[in-house]
């Protein structure tokens, strides 16, 4: 998955895809099942019914996924809190205080 500022949208894009592609196949389920009759009939109420798992399926795909999104923030935030703060200067660079002695010969 990608990071940065475009990642927010990458994952967005991918699931408007994933969405369409099965609302195109549980439309295309509706029309068959509606406007065929007998065998055709009974198969437009199969691909309506694939069509409406995969969408439920994918509701449950993004709710993981945006969990998975706000476990990875978490530990992000979790390792710079953890990172300790440079608030003065190293302390061979402190005015006043000489730097480390050099051997000589």
């Amino acid at each position: 998955m990608a990071r940065g500022p475009d990642a927010g949208e990458a994952w967005r894009r991918a699931a408007a895809r994933r969405f369409a592609a099965a609302g195109a196949i549980t439309i295309a389920g509706a029309v068959v099942a509606t406007a065929a009759s007998g065998t055709a009939a009974l198969i437009g109420w199969a691909i309506l019914g694939v069509g409406l798992v995969l969408v439920v399926s994918l509701v449950f795909l993004e709710v993981g996924y945006s969990e998975d999104r706000e476990r990875r923030e978490e530990a992000e935030r979790r390792r710079r809190a953890a990172k300790p703060a440079r608030t003065s200067p190293p302390r061979h660079a402190s005015p006043g205080r000489p730097g480390p002695r050099r051997r000589r010969g």
